[in-house]
This record gives structure tokens, sequence and C-alpha cells, in this order.
């Protein structure tokens, strides 16, 4: 079973580890399966929603976020936004404890009530939004599109996750999201 001392043992940070955290036998049979899964990521996120109602819902949240972060923009994965919309808009419980690391939840609670941010997407609807202009601008020139400056109202954020060397929102509700064409600042 997957404990705070098993972790520690693995060299993983125990205080990284939001306190929603409590081994669960079907979150850690998913686990398992995840180390030796080798199909695509539509196959594996079609997996994760067969297996979603009988996992806890801190495992539901936290492997919810481990995938976005692994697929969301892997070219490759051709994971429809209909399908992450669909994870992201659950009513499932703990979201904002077990989506987040607890570093990215205490940036997530000061964040402004309004922020800019960059749509790094050719597809209606994606949602992900970069906080940072130059980040987005890298990732948008490796995935072959151009960014749209946006104006996001984050009360409407489901998380903000600071890994993979940017900042990043995801939001589902469109009408919080409002394309910029001028300088908000002018």
């Amino acid at each position: 079973m997957l404990t705070k001392e098993v972790m520690k043992q693995h060299g993983l940070d125990p205080s990284d580890i939001s306190p929603a955290f409590k081994p669960h036998p079907h979150d850690e049979t998913f686990a398992q399966w995840l180390q030796g899964f080798q199909g695509t990521p539509v196959e594996l996120l079609e997996h994760f929603k067969a297996v979603a109602p009988v996992m806890s819902d801190y495992g539901y949240w936290f492997f919810l976020g481990v995938l976005w972060n692994a697929y969301a923009y892997v070219e490759e994965a051709k994971v429809p936004v209909e399908t992450w919309l669909g994870l992201w808009n659950s009513s499932r419980r703990l979201r904002r404890l077990s989506v987040m690391k607890p570093y990215e939840l205490d940036r997530f609670d000061v964040m402004p009530a309004k922020i800019i941010a960059y749509r790094v997407s050719d597809v209606y609807g994606w949602p992900a939004y970069v906080i940072e202009e130059p980040a987005a601008g890298e990732l948008a020139q490796s995935i072959g599109c151009n960014p749209v400056k946006v104006m996001i109202r984050t009360t409407t954020a489901k998380a903000l996750f600071l890994r993979r060397a940017r900042y990043e929102l995801v939001i589902t509700d469109e009408t919080a999201v409002e394309e910029v064409t001028h300088d908000p600042q002018s």
C-alpha cells in the first residue's frame, strides 16, 4: 500500500502531497496498472473513465492531474477536447486539495480575480491557458499554432499547474474567457 513512509523510501517528499491523500486500494490498483500501460493516451483515458467510479475522490483528481500534465499537449495523444472537459467537469469532491500540489494550491488561492493569459491551441474550447507570454509563445511554436491573448475570470478555474516550466490554468467555462483585442492597460 502506498503510504507517506513508502513515499519517503522512494525519495518523494510527503510535504508535497495533498493533505487529502489517504491510501485507497482502487487508487493503488490504477497506479500499478498505469506503470505497465503501453497503449495510446486515448485508451488510457478510456480506462481511467471506466475505473473512476471505484476510485477515491482524491485518486480521481490526483490521477487526472497526472494524466493532464503528461498528455494535454502531446500532439500524438489526439485526446478529444470533449474527453478532457468531461473529466474536468466532474462533480467529485476534493478537487482543489487533490489535483494541485500544496504549493500550487497556495498560489491558486492568492490569484487575482482576473488575469491575462494565453490560449495555446487551435481547438475551440481547449481548457488550458498559459499565464506567462514567453512560455505561451514557446509552447505555441512547438505545437504549431498562434497564442491568443485572453482575459480570464480566475474564480472559474479548475486548477493551476506550475509544472513543466510554465504556469497553466485549467478553465472549462468559455464564458469566463474573453479575447483581448486591445491592451487593457491603455
